[in-house]
Parts: C-alpha cells; structure tokens; sequence
C-alpha cells in the first residue's frame, strides 16, 4: 500500500508542474522578435490600412483613418527585421501612395510595432459613404 501512495503522489507532482509550466510558457506569448507579450498592452494584435507616405527598414509612415476623430492621420510605424512581408520582399518596394495592410502590437509606451504588412494589389478607394 506504501508503494502504491509514492507512485501516486509522484505521479501528481508530475502533473502539477507539467501544468505549471504549460501555463507559465503560455503566458509569455513571443512575437517573431523574442520579447515577451509582457512589454506590449494587454490588447490582442490588431489591425491597420492606409496610404504609405514613407517607409524606411525601421519605420512606416501612413496616413490611416482615425474613427474617433473621422479624420485622415498620419501615424508612425515601427518595422523589425521579423516583420513578415507578405506580397514583397524588402520594405524598399514599398512607395509613398500604396495602399497597405497590416497587423501590430500596440507597446506600452504607444509606438506599434508592425509583425505583418501586405500590399494592395487593387488600390482602396475612398468615398464619401
């Protein structure tokens, strides 16, 4: 009966740290970069569009839609060497007046972090709707 107590008690201290550990590697959540979710808003990743004004191997500037203001602004980028690129291959193929699409993280400091970019092969167009 001894025996059979050890077995079972080892066998839930496995269990409690395998989950323990499952649980703790999930909530570091990486992004391609290695820093932690930690260091970005709690906000899932979300997504942008807008008219490239600039691109840089660092930044993106774009002039994007602001719904709260129903407005037209100019917003700031930051681009990683992970940033997955969708329809080209270098951030340089990307001239003021394409239309792209994005996802990023938003960092705890406000700059956002762009982790994919497409280009639009059909421009976008705005309306007066």
């Amino acid at each position: 009966m001894t025996i059979r107590r050890i077995i079972l008690v080892l066998l839930g201290l496995c269990v409690t740290f395998s989950l323990g550990y499952i649980i703790g590697h999930l909530s570091k959540n990486r992004i391609d970069g290695g820093e932690t979710y930690a260091y970005y808003n709690r906000d899932p990743e979300k997504d942008g569009f807008g008219k490239v004004i600039s691109a840089t191997e660092k930044q993106l500037t774009v002039t994007e839609y602001n719904f709260e203001t129903d407005r037209y602004v100019k917003r700031n980028y930051e681009l990683q060497p992970q940033t997955y690129l969708g329809n080209f291959k270098s951030i340089k193929d990307l001239k003021p007046g394409d239309d792209v699409v994005f996802t990023y993280l938003e960092k705890t400091d406000g700059m956002c972090v762009i982790s994919m970019i497409v280009k639009e092969l059909y421009p976008i167009r705005r309306s007066n709707f």
